[in-house]
Parts: structure tokens; sequence; C-alpha cells
């Protein structure tokens, strides 16, 4: 076993890693949120980005990746790039055009607040209203536009157009929707006794496009009825809901409201119009949902499995557990301190505001941390069981990455951070790209792996064992005056004498580390366990190796 690869919890882990952490008095609290000088340099050029904007009026850019942005207060200006991008404006009256990818703008756990007009690019997006009087274009392609959230009334009127494509739309109170080209699906919700504004929509064609009404309340089953008005001369069609109601006192008749106004209408449409009745907003957005989930959970502390396809899951307010099963998964988390396992196939992992755990699963990976103090791997209490080459971005917090199979690339981000090369008792055959980021970081490895420090005062971990044909850690940044080295010996002897020497060539900045010792009382060799890059004569004077054993 190799001694810093014991991980008890996210806090605690073997000799090694306390050990570093204590020498290097590192800090699990928040770290401040500062923006690094320039992008961390690696072998990556194409990653998932957390974009966050101020409280003051932004301009924000996404790139080609998945990005995730958050435009946080002021009336801003968001353009979200050409990937699969996450955006929420936040509060103010922000302006947002979504790119090429299949994008979604706001949604449940979101924050956004004002009067918005977001409009949608070319792909398969989703356009969520929150609050405010919001405008909504869908713009290319496949569309779902939603004025309402299931179960909570919006007390403002938005402007829903779905665009190009067969869209799925659904509004209540004083919304007005314009389905535009292609075959659409409506949903208008309703509450009776709420004193809503009827929903406007423009362009229905009855003997092509489906309409449901939801109603929410304790309506009797099979009770509910419509009648429609049409003024032949305005083209102007009304349409009239009642039923009745049993709050557990007995039925009570509910009185004609007026639900929806359908505007271009002709005799022959009113005639062809059918309209279905519906108990919720979502059973409608189920009519024309893609073949792979799409869902986004409540507020609550929920437990989802994704499917066998590639899924999108949104995390709520609580703290969520969920799964994505096989299938390339985009998962995101939400506002609490949420458990994500992306299972099998190359998903993306995006985390939030709260202390999340991230684990990729089998295939190869994306996984962007969040604000909050996350962990990417073994979580101490399951076998993690990673598998293909994954990249990890940490975020703001004080992030704990920790790589199990495959050859990873992690990168710790702002804070202090915890970057560890290989998984509980296993060794790693591959060659993984580990980097602290900007914090004062601790960055451990072994067997081929290349450690990078970046930003700050870090602690670097190496570990070895003796005969079992390892390849040796390269460390590009090392400071000698300020940053300890520790490699970890992994034995099923006893391990004694351990001593080590340095061969320096000052042409290349290169020294190589040697190391050898005893098991049992009896010698073993040298061999080569690190390299360190860009050392002077000074830096090769003022270094010190610890062991730990």
């Amino acid at each position: 076993m190799i001694g810093f690869l014991a991980l008890a919890t996210v806090v605690s882990g073997s000799a090694l890693i306390s050990t570093l952490q204590a020498d290097h008095e590192f800090d699990t609290s928040e770290a401040e949120d500062t923006t690094p000088p320039e992008e961390e340099p690696g072998p990556v050029a194409d990653v998932s980005e957390l974009i966050d904007g101020t409280t003051a009026d932004d301009t924000l850019t996404g790139g080609t990746a998945n990005d995730t942005i958050d435009g946080l207060g002021g009336d801003d200006w968001i353009l979200s790039g050409s990937g699969n991008d996450e955006v929420s404006g936040g509060a103010g009256n922000d302006r947002v055009a979504l790119g090429s990818g299949n994008d979604v703008y706001g949604g449940d756990g979101s924050d956004d607040t004002g009067n918005d007009t977001v409009r949608g690019g070319s792909g398969n997006d989703w356009l969520y209203d929150i609050t405010g009087a919001d405008t909504l274009y869908g713009g290319l392609n496949e569309d779902t536009l939603i004025g309402a959230q299931s179960g909570v009334l919006d007390d403002e009127s938005d402007l829903l157009g779905g665009g190009y494509g067969d869209d799925a739309i659904l509004g209540d109170n004083g919304d007005t929707i314009n389905g535009g080209a292609g075959t659409d699906t409506f949903g208008v919700g309703f509450s009776f006794g709420e004193g809503w504004d009827p929903v406007t929509i423009t362009d229905f064609e009855a003997t092509t496009e489906a309409l449901t009404l939801a109603v929410t309340g304790n309506i009797v089953a099979g009770s509910l009825e419509w009648d429609v008005t049409f003024d032949e001369t305005t083209g102007i069609a009304t349409i009239d809901i009642w039923g009745t109601e049993d709050d557990g006192s007995g039925p009570t008749d509910l009185a004609a409201e007026t639900v929806l106004v359908l505007e271009n209408m002709t005799a022959e449409s009113v005639a062809a119009l059918n309209i279905v009745f519906a108990d919720d907003l979502s059973e409608v957005a189920a009519v024309d949902a893609p073949a792979n989930d799409e869902v986004t959970l409540t507020g609550n502390d929920d437990t989802y499995t994704g499917s066998n396809t590639e899924d999108t899951i949104r995390g709520g307010a609580g703290s969520d557990t969920i799964t994505g099963g096989a299938g390339n998964d985009v998962i995101t988390a939400g506002g609490g301190d949420d458990c994500i396992d992306g299972g099998a196939d190359d998903d993306r992992l995006v985390g939030a505001g709260g202390d999340d755990t991230l684990s990729g699963g089998e295939g190869d990976d994306t996984i962007v941390a969040g604000n909050g103090n996350d962990f990417y791997g073994y979580n101490g209490t399951t076998t993690s069981s990673e598998g293909g080459d994954d990249v990890v971005r940490g975020g703001q917090g004080n992030d704990w990455l920790q790589d199990s199979e495959g050859a990873d690339t992690l990168y710790g981000g702002l804070g202090d951070d915890t970057v560890v090369g290989a998984d509980e008792g296993v060794v790693d055959a591959e060659a993984d790209y580990l980097s602290g980021g900007y914090g004062n970081d601790v960055v451990a490895g072994d067997n081929g792996d290349t450690l990078v420090g970046g930003e700050g005062e870090d602690a670097f971990g190496v570990g070895f064992d003796f005969g079992a044909g390892y390849e040796a850690v390269t460390i590009t940044d090392l400071d000698p005056a300020n940053e300890a080295v520790t490699i970890a010996i992994s034995s099923d002897a006893a391990v004694d004498n351990m001593d080590w020497s340095v061969d320096f060539d000052a042409a290349t900045g290169i020294a190589t580390i040697e190391i050898w010792g005893t098991e049992d009382g009896v010698p073993v060799p040298a061999e080569t366990a690190l390299v360190l890059q860009n050392m002077t004569t000074e830096g090769v004077a003022a270094l010190s190796i610890a062991f730990s054993y």
C-alpha cells in the first residue's frame, strides 16, 4: 500500500497527507474569491468554465466548451458561446444570447430576477422564466420555453416565442405565446379563484398542434369542461373552463373563468379545436420531451438516478444525490451539498455553490467544481470505480481532487486545494497531470505523474515502491526554500535507513533524485524516484527530502 493514499474522509487522510497539511498550515476555510492573473497552463486547451459576474453590469462571454455562466447582480449582457451551456442571469434586467449548443437558461434553483430578454441559438435549448416579465425566444431547432414553474404562480406577464423548430411552450397568468414556425406543443397553467389573467396564443394551429390546460387544485377527476366563444370579425377565440372542486369537505361547483385567448383563428380552426386537461405543467413538458432524460430536481433533498441514455440532470436547492447511469450525461449541481456520480460513459459534471462531491465514473469525463469546498474521487465510504481519462477543474473553494484509474488531468483552481494522483491502496499505472492552481496546495502523485504546484507555497508528496518498476514522478516548479517534498514508501516489510542523493544538470535545470534504504534489515539498491525540473544551483543546495513509511 502507498501511505498517502489511505483516505478515511475528505478532511482526514493518511500520515503523509496529514503531515503535508500540518506542516503547510493547510486551511479548509473558504478561499478568498479572487480572479487569477491568467489561465493556468497545462496540457488541456479546452475545458468547461465557471464564469461568474458581479453585482455590477457585466458583459460575460462563454467559449467553445460546456460553460456554466451566472451573471449575479446588475443588468448583464451574456453571450454563451458554442458549448452546451448552463446560463443564469441572476438579479437585474439581463440580456442573454445563447450559442450553437444545447443550452439551458434558468431552471429550478436559479436566482434569476428582473425583466430578462433571452434569445436561444441553433441548438435544442431550454429557457425557463423564474420571476419578472421576461421575453424568451427559442431560436432555431426544437426548444422548450417554460414561462411558469410547476406549482408556482408567476404573477408577471411574459412573452414566449418558440422560433423555427417544433417547440414546447408553457405559460400562465397573462403570458403571450407565439409558437413560430414548426409544429408546436402548448401548455397553459391555471388555478381557479386566483384572479389570473388569461394566456394569449397568437398562432395556434388547431389541426396539427397540441394544447393542454394544467389546472391545479383539488379538482374532481373528469369534472372539467370548456367552451369557446369566437368572434369571426377579429379572429379571436376565448376559452372558458369550469368544473368541481373537493377539498375534503364536499364537492363545490367552480364558476366559469376565462383561461385562454386564441388570436388569428378561423371558423375551421375553431371547429377543429381540442383541449386536453392535465394536473400539472410537467405533464405537458413530457409530451415532446427528448428520448434522453431532461430533469430538474425540486428544492428538497432529492435522490435521482438517470436512464441508460444521455441524461441532462440539474440539482435543486436541496442536498441532492444524483447518479447519471450509462450514457454521456450532463449533470449540474444545485444550491445544496450535492453528491453526483456520472456513471458509465463520457460525462460532464458541474458543481455549484455547495460543498459538492463529484465522481465521474467510467469513461472520459469532464468535471468542473463549483464555488464551495468540493471533493472529486474516492469518498471514504464507498470505493470509487473511476475509469477513463478525466479532466477535472476545481473551483473557488478548498477542493479535494483525487484520481483513480486513467490518465487524468486535475487542476485545483482557486483556494487551498488537495490534489491526489492515485486511489486508495491501488497503484495507478497511468501518468497523471496534477496541478494545484493558485492557492497553497497539497499535490501528491506516483508512478509517472507530473506535479505542478502553481501559485502559492505548496507541499508535494511522492508515492514509491522499491522493485515495482515505478516511473519517476516529475515536479515542474518546486521552490526548495519555501516548499516541502515528502516521499511515502510502500512496503509490506519494515523500511528503515532511508537516504537520498541528487544528480543535477545545470544546463537543463533538471535534478534527478535517487533513494535507497533497507527492508527488514536487507539493503535495497538505489532507484530514481523523483525528477525536478526548472531547478537552479541555489535551489538544489536548499533541497530537503522527508520520508514517510
